[in-house]
């Protein structure tokens, strides 16, 4: 296959990674790619002309095309690549991808098909919700129902808090048309897991498991970011959880996606909450690889990611036989001081050689010099993978105390609790 990668992000370098190791001569391309992607591979075009990429993709001999982040899909780019039998986009078509566009779509479809998830109630105008949010029990979630770069949820500990998010929200003042409809749910006590499924609308494998660190500190205090560091396998998930995740929710979705008309191929992220007894309950679908899961995920991942990607196109994932390496990854994330807030950008990003962890670019781009500079909060991903998740974390934080540049922060507990 000739691939064309769609993204910007360190999930995007680390599909690139992934496919350049088992294809090292092969035609790979990343658009708009980042500067951890070599400049030759890199497509300096907008991820949203639709035409432009086609262009490209036929100028280029691009059969297949990858698409990293979630925007794409919701505006349709599976739909127009649809009318090209020759391009293949792997990814949910817009209505499919609802389920992580609308989270208003994705609880109503849950409640149809049974799939446990934390009661809610939908909202577009302030009085109604905030009324709402006088009769509840603290603590609750207030969601801004379309995207919001990960970043539109408030786990609300108090009312005046719960009552400033859905103002906020509903206002456009937070997340503009995003926030327009917002989506009041109860708090889902457990620990959060990820679960992410490759499925060719009928037929589905799992990719891998993960667990993430969304706040920006230590301890999970400050604001709620894009991911702060991960680790994968998720060590909450056993067996027999994971057996009730496939009956009680992936199956189900797969299943309901299909009854309503809407197949759903591509990946699907589910993000859990897992309680103490056990029972997991979707906190929220995404359409795509997660970021910086996808970091964690992949490095673990024995079949080549080609042969993935094959059998969802040939619609024969049933057949394939998915090999993970044992062991474990872990990601750090080296963000700019001030993100999640405002935060200095072009600052430039001195690259050590690593014998051992792996960097995956996040936020970087090539300036006009080819001086590789900041241009996002989240600038590096570092993973280390271990026989043990203890070796894991030493070998990604072993590169960070050696390499923290001034101006940059991460956390120090990724993973830590567990060993």
């Amino acid at each position: 296959m000739n691939i064309l990668i769609i993204g910007q992000g360190g999930r995007e370098h680390a599909m690139y990674h992934s496919l350049r190791q088992s294809d090292p001569e092969g035609i790979i391309h990343v658009l708009p790619g980042n500067g951890g992607v070599p400049l030759e591979d890199c497509v300096p075009l907008p991820m949203s002309d639709f035409e432009a990429i086609r262009k490209h993709a036929r100028a280029h001999q691009i059969d297949f095309i990858l698409v990293g982040p979630e925007q794409p899909l919701v505006d349709g780019i599976v739909d127009f690549f649809q009318k090209d039998p020759d391009i293949f986009v792997f990814g949910p078509t817009a209505q499919a991808a609802r389920l992580e566009g609308s989270k208003a779509y994705a609880k109503e479809f849950m409640e149809e098909f049974a799939i446990p998830t934390a009661q809610y109630r939908t909202f577009t105008e302030i009085g109604p919700a905030q009324e709402y949010l006088h009769r509840k029990e603290m603590p609750i979630v207030v969601k801004a129902s379309g995207l919001a770069a990960g970043k539109g949820v408030t786990v609300c500990f108090d009312r005046q808090t719960a009552l400033l998010a859905v103002e906020e929200a509903l206002s456009g003042r937070a997340f503009g048309e995003s926030g327009k409809t917002v989506v009041v749910e109860d708090f889902l006590e457990g620990r959060e897991a990820s679960i992410f499924v490759v499925t060719d609308g009928e037929d589905y494998q799992i990719l891998g498991t993960a667990q993430d660190y969304k706040r920006v500190f230590d301890g999970d205090q400050g604001a709620n970011t894009g991911g702060m560091g991960a680790f994968s396998p998720a060590l909450i998930v056993n067996e027999a959880i994971m057996a009730k995740v496939k009956s009680l929710i992936i199956e189900p979705t797969i299943r309901g996606m299909a009854q309503r008309g809407t197949p759903y191929t591509g990946i699907l992220y589910v993000g859990l909450m897992i309680s103490s007894k056990g029972e997991p309950g979707v906190v929220e679908y995404n359409c795509r690889m997660g970021d910086p899961e996808t970091q964690v995920v992949l490095p673990l991942l024995l079949t080549p990611l080609q042969e993935v990607l094959s059998a969802a196109r040939d619609r024969k994932l049933g057949k394939l036989s998915l090999k993970s390496r044992s062991g474990f990854a872990v990601t750090v994330v080296l963000a700019k001081e001030g993100y999640p807030g405002p935060y200095a950008q072009n600052i430039p990003v001195t690259m050590p050689v690593s014998q051992q962890a792996q960097v995956f670019h996040a936020g970087t781009a090539r300036n006009d010099q080819g001086l590789i500079v900041s241009t996002g909060g989240r600038v590096l991903n570092i993973t280390g993978v271990g026989a043990t998740l203890r070796q894991a974390r030493e070998e990604a934080y072993d590169f960070l105390t050696k390499y923290h540049p001034e101006g940059f922060f991460y956390r120090n507990d990724i993973g830590l609790s567990y060993i």
